[in-house]
């Protein structure tokens, strides 16, 4: 799949390993410094050397990392049916409502369905630190799927919606 062409002064290109650290402090800006340290902890942030090459999307404005996606497909948890996820959105406060995040949301779409996914998940939580991601998952077309409450990592309620991809 082609890389997205920019908007709004955002050159979209896929990750590489020289990305991770400009990537967590972004995760860390845009939702808590505790997410910034999971996703920086290892060289690739916790993803494998396949999901930096094909599945991440890095947005870069002024040689700053500004917005970031990537599709994380988990076949270890669930090996029989392989399930799709969206992993780590996260768009810069002063680029949010650029249209970034759809264009990522629609790459991360075509790509789960590009490789026969018929439905795509994503977590986020209930503190206000992630009232906009709930509301631009939920105006994109995802639909709530379940709650973990209480969930002891980040000690608070874990939100999973769930997209359908189509075939």
């Amino acid at each position: 799949m082609d890389v997205l062409t920019g908007i709004d002064g955002i050159e979209f290109r896929w990750m590489k390993s020289t990305d991770v650290v400009g990537v967590g402090l972004l995760v860390a800006n845009t939702m808590t410094v505790e997410h910034g340290i999971v996703y920086t902890h290892g060289s690739t942030g916790g993803l494998g050397a396949k999901e930096v090459s094909d599945r991440v999307l890095v947005g870069t404005a002024g040689g700053k990392v500004v917005a970031t996606c990537g599709l994380h497909i988990d076949d270890e948890s669930w090996p029989l049916v392989p399930q799709a996820w969206v992993s780590w959105l996260a768009v810069s406060p002063d680029m949010q409502r650029s249209g970034a995040g759809t264009k990522m949301m629609d790459w991360i779409l075509a790509m789960a369905k590009e490789r026969g996914f018929c439905e795509l998940y994503v977590e986020t939580y209930s503190t206000a630190a992630f009232k906009s991601a709930r509301e631009f998952y939920l105006k994109y077309g995802f639909v709530h799927h379940s709650d973990v409450l209480d969930m002891p990592i980040w000690g608070t309620d874990t939100i999973y919606y769930r997209y359908d991809v189509g075939s």
